[in-house]
C-alpha cells in the first residue's frame, strides 16, 4: 500500500465514529490495552469490562459480530470470551477458542511443526540467555505456538527488547529468517514469520464468511499494526484508543485514510464501550 505523507487525523467520537462503523459487520479487538486496561489481572471484577461483555453478547444472538485477537495465551482471555460469548483468536491466531461451539475445545490453526519450531527450538535458547542476563524476567506459561517474555521490574523495555533481539541476531540465519518479533510496554513476543495479527484477519474472514471490507479492528499496540494494515488494505476501518503506544503513534504519522482510521479520545475499555454502543445504535 502506498502511504500518504500527511498525518492521520485524530477525530473525536460521535458522528465520525458512526461513519467509521457504517458498514461494519465484524469488530475485531485486541485484548490487553484495548478490551481491558493493560495487563489488568482480575478484569472480570471491573464493572466497565462486564458492561462491555454484555454489549458484545447483545450485538447479535445468532451470528458473531465480534472477535478477540490477542498475542496472549488462551487462558488469559478465555474468561472474557466465556463472558462475552465471542470467539477468541489467541497467540496471534495460532489458536481459536469459540465458547459457542458445541465442543468448546480450542483448535490449533497452524501446523504443529511451525508451533514446535518456536516452543521447542527457539524458546529454550532465548531462555538460557535470559536466565543469565535478566534474572527476574518472567515467561508467559501455557503458550502452544509462540513465546512471550516479560521484562524485570527494574529494567526498561528498550534495554530488554534490544538485548533479546540482539541475541536473536546471533542465531543461525535460517533460524532468524523464520522469526517474527514484536514488543509492547512490558514484554517481547517471539513468533513464527507470518504469525502476526494479519493472519487473524484472514482466518476471521474465512471462518465467518465476511469480507475484510466490512471489518473494523480496534487495537493499541505494535503487534496490532499488521491487523491495521490488513483491514485497511481490504477496505475496512481501524479505531485506535487514546492509550496507544509509541509504535502505533509512529505508524499513524504519514497516513491519511480519512474516516477509515479513527483515533479515539477515550482509553481501552471506555473506548470499546463507545464503539459497541454505536454498533448497537446502527
Amino acid at each position: 500500500m502506498v502511504q500518504s505523507m500527511s498525518r492521520a487525523r485524530a477525530v473525536p467520537a460521535g458522528k465520525n465514529l458512526a461513519s467509521a462503523l457504517r458498514s461494519t459487520a465484524l469488530l475485531g479487538a485486541d485484548f490487553d490495552g484495548s478490551i481491558v486496561p493493560d495487563h489488568l489481572n482480575d478484569y472480570l471484577s471491573n464493572p466497565k469490562v462486564l458492561h462491555a461483555a454484555s454489549l458484545v453478547r447483545g450485538l447479535n444472538p445468532t451470528k458473531h459480530k465480534f472477535a478477540t485477537v490477542t498475542g496472549s495465551r488462551m487462558s488469559r482471555a478465555k474468561p472474557w470470551a466465556d463472558e462475552s460469548l465471542s470467539p477468541l483468536f489467541a497467540e496471534n491466531a495460532g489458536i481459536l477458542y469459540d465458547p459457542r461451539s458445541p465442543s468448546r475445545k480450542p483448535i490449533l490453526l497452524i501446523g504443529q511443526e511451525e508451533a514446535d519450531f518456536i516452543t521447542k527450538n527457539v524458546a529454550p535458547k532465548i531462555e538460557s540467555f535470559l536466565d543469565s542476563t535478566f534474572p527476574g524476567y518472567e515467561k508467559s506459561d501455557g503458550k502452544l505456538t509462540m513465546a512471550t517474555y516479560h521484562k524485570p521490574e527494574n529494567i526498561g523495555i528498550d534495554e530488554f527488547k534490544d538485548a533479546v533481539f540482539g541475541f536473536i541476531s546471533t542465531l543461525p540465519k535460517e533460524t532468524q529468517e523464520r522469526l517474527f518479533t514484536t514488543y509492547s510496554h512490558t514484554l517481547v513476543d517471539i513468533n513464527h514469520k507470518g504469525a502476526d495479527k494479519s493472519r487473524a484477519i484472514r482466518f476471521m474472514s474465512d471462518l465467518f464468511g465476511i469480507g475484510v471490507g466490512r471489518f473494523t479492528f480496534f487495537g493499541d499496540g505494535d503487534n496490532d499494526k499488521p491487523a491495521f494494515e490488513a483491514v485497511l488494505e481490504g477496505g475496512g476501518s481501524v479505531v485506535i484508543p487514546a492509550n496507544h503506544d509509541r509504535k502505533v503513534g509512529e505508524w499513524l504519522t504519514g497516513r491519511k485514510e480519512g474516516e477509515r482510521i479513527l483515533k479515539h479520545g477515550a482509553e481501552s475499555t471506555d473506548c470499546l464501550i463507545d464503539i459497541l454502543s454505536e454498533m448497537h445504535r446502527s
